[in-house]
């Protein structure tokens, strides 16, 4: 069951491979080491000892470490993209009540495994920034979509209509990686529902009309 109460169902990031427990052990196991390492510390040899397979066979799916990076990020996206895409169309919803939705994707994403919440907030915008060329485009469709959603609500004068719309996607986004990551560090000690519900009282602060 989903915190956020938009979708009834866990969001789930599906992976469909070839051969798929190989492949989404390799994944999951990427995460963590990721996570726990960082990303220019950990080695293929280790993710493979975490998947339960030889390190060759990282090779027959993967051709580095950047590649697996993508993919994870890559397939994290899709699942975004593709809620968000059924908020933007739901007409049940209000302005706000479809940006309150598309945070609560994010959150609902990472819920499940906080070592992805630390993947995105410590390497996101670094292999983003180093390889725009081939970042995964669901994240530049995420992007048009959530800017939908606040065109939206800046037509129904709900949003500031002063606002970038450019700076504000990116800022929303930015703000529940930061939110997020936050949760990730301790999130024995640190409630996400509590930090779900301040990322949308500060985001839905600086955006809505005065």
């Amino acid at each position: 069951m989903l915190t956020g109460g938009y979708n009834e169902q866990r969001v789930i990031i599906h992976m469909r491979y070839k051969e798929p427990g190989k492949e989404t052990a390799i994944l999951h196991a990427a995460i963590k080491v990721f996570a726990e390492q960082g990303y220019h510390k950990a080695q293929i040899s280790r993710i493979a000892e975490h998947a339960g397979v030889a390190t060759g066979t990282v090779y027959l799916y993967f051709g580095n470490k950047r590649d697996i990076l993508l993919k994870i990020f890559g397939e994290m996206w899709a699942v975004v993209a593709k809620q968000w895409a059924a908020i933007a169309n739901d007409t049940g919803l209000t302005a706000e009540g479809r940006l309150d939705a598309l945070i609560d994707v994010v959150f609902d994403v990472c819920a499940p495994q906080p070592e992805l919440a630390i993947l995105l907030a410590n390497e996101h915008s670094l292999l983003l920034h180093n390889h725009r060329e081939i970042f995964p485009k669901e994240y530049d469709q995420a992007l048009e979509i959530a800017q939908k959603i606040i065109i939206d609500g800046v037509t129904k004068g709900v949003f500031d209509k002063d606002a970038d719309l450019t700076f504000l996607r990116h800022f929303i986004i930015g703000g529940m990686r930061e939110a997020l990551h936050q949760w990730s560090i301790n999130p024995k000690e640190i409630q996400l529902g509590d930090i779900r519900r301040h990322a949308k009282r500060t985001l839905k602060h600086g955006i809505l009309s005065h």
